[in-house]
């Protein structure tokens, strides 16, 4: 494995734990580091901000870096923390506008995760969020769900009652009549959100 793996296996841990600290040290004291490669490699799997946090925090234990890839790796960290930011705003208005008209919502994949699983939410970026209305489209007018994608797209990627990325545009036969029944709720601001169980999570 190259050194630049074992580099990124060791700082996409959420624990980012003194030994794992020491052990990326090492792994750059030891070897001459393709710091291109990381960062792209980091940036095409969506961790760059996680990895950039981590890296940052082993500057204090002698770990030194290129003037340009120290402010690479500092900006990335930054704009993920300010999209997300811009982001967590958007979605706390569009809980709103649903908590009024008393429709349901349930975060999916990346947007269910940041409220779950990661310590931070800037942690990963993703290019969108994803959720499902306990409405189907049938029973809104044609003038309210233009609303809807007039309100939100492109950020906010929705579907009605079922999700068209989980279903692989209906190839999987998938009853969210279960899904929905085995939700869990939990607190987004001022609002009360769904988000799969987490046997579904999986889907």
């Amino acid at each position: 494995m190259l050194p630049e793996d074992r580099l990124l296996f060791t700082l996409t841990g959420q624990r980012f734990t003194d030994v794992r600290r020491a052990r990326a040290v090492s792994i750059c004291k030891d070897h001459r580091i393709q710091w291109d490669y990381v960062y792209e490699t980091a940036f095409v799997h969506g961790v760059a901000p996680l990895v950039a946090h981590n890296l940052l925090s082993c500057l204090s234990d002698g770990l030194t870096l290129p003037h340009e890839m120290l402010a690479r790796w500092m900006m990335s960290r930054q704009q993920s923390m300010d999209i997300t930011k811009a982001r967590d705003e958007i979605l706390s208005e569009a809980l709103a506008y649903f908590d009024a008209r008393d429709i349901g919502v349930m975060l999916i994949k990346g947007a269910a995760l940041d409220l779950l699983v990661y310590d931070e939410p800037w942690y990963t970026l993703s290019e969108d969020i994803d959720i499902i209305l306990n409405v189907r489209k049938q029973d809104l007018t044609d003038t309210s769900d233009q609303e809807i994608v007039d309100l939100f797209r492109p950020l906010i990627e929705h579907d009605y009652f079922e999700h068209h990325d989980l279903n692989l545009n209906g190839l999987l036969p998938i009853d969210f009549n279960q899904i929905w029944d085995r939700a869990q709720q939990f607190a987004h601001g001022d609002s009360l959100v769904f988000v799969p169980s987490p046997e579904d999570m999986l889907l």
